[in-house]
């Protein structure tokens, strides 16, 4: 066996590409992503138990939370956008403001997914924006082979859309 770095010993593998749908680990310096771990409790009074990583973007982390507010017990989607991207230019807080306006009650409207909760938080690299979702469901490519249900999901998407982009809110995901 060869000795790798501080004298351990591995096993001859290599990684020879970053691991796709990793974000990069510089997006964790100054203005960028906040750092979590499994079981954090974030919001107010720890409402959020962390409990899975959903995904990662250009601009933030989904993490798969436990509410734990007593009257609610429910799983949440938690978005924690990156230092940098969490400014009142912030897109999010835009579409945040559709309930308050009732877009929500426009053709297409219905099918937004509004925010259940926001909140802010302080870390090593900057304050946060976080917005807290309803679990949806599952990723479109697991339901590719349901014809019928993927045309109705597709339909839901561009009346989204269309609401969105009739009030100058363009989708960049």
């Amino acid at each position: 066996m060869e000795e790798d770095i501080d004298g351990y010993k591995g096993n001859g593998l290599r990684l020879k590409k970053c691991p796709f749908g990793l974000e990069k680990i510089y997006d964790y310096e100054l203005g960028g992503h906040h750092p979590v771990h499994l079981g954090n409790r974030l919001g107010k009074d720890g409402r959020y138990r962390v409990i899975h990583k959903l995904g990662s973007g250009g601009f933030a982390n989904v993490w798969l939370c436990r509410d734990l507010e007593p009257e609610t017990p429910k799983y949440v989607a938690l978005k924690i956008l990156m230092a940098d991207a969490s400014t009142d230019a912030c897109p999010e807080l835009r579409v945040n403001k559709f309930k308050k306006m009732g877009l929500d009650r426009e053709v297409g409207g219905k099918h937004l997914c509004l925010p259940l909760d926001q909140f802010q938080i302080d870390g090593p690299n900057g304050s946060h924006f976080c917005f807290v979702y309803p679990v949806l469901g599952p990723r479109v490519s697991c339901i590719l082979k349901a014809d019928k249900a993927l045309r109705e999901n597709a339909l839901q998407v561009v009346q989204a859309m269309t609401v969105l982009h009739s009030h100058g809110i363009c989708h960049g995901g």
